[in-house]
């Protein structure tokens, strides 16, 4: 993180640190950069566990709506023009 990877290189740091399980290392990451403003990390990991979009068998052990939501705002606030975090956010508010 040091070395300010792009979006797309911590995606992938992400992905082969989910498939050789190392769940300590994917949430670490996925917090660290959405909570610094990376809206394309905070809509990935709220889709994570999102009950619409949540896998089975990954990092994340159940669909969590409230947790999806507070990455969904994360998003908006940082990208108000992304208009699926908005749907998504009102349709968990339901």
């Amino acid at each position: 993180l040091k070395s300010s990877p792009s979006t797309d290189q911590v995606l992938a740091v992400i992905t082969a640190a989910k498939d050789a399980k190392r769940c300590n290392i994917v949430q670490r990451l996925y917090a660290h950069k959405a909570q610094a403003g990376d809206a394309r990390i905070a809509f990935a990991y709220a889709q994570e566990y999102d009950p619409q979009s949540f896998k089975a068998g990954g990092c994340v052990e159940s669909a969590d709506a409230e947790t999806a939501a507070y990455w969904y705002e994360i998003v908006v606030n940082h990208d108000a023009n992304n208009t699926e975090a908005k749907q998504r956010l009102e349709q968990l508010a339901k």
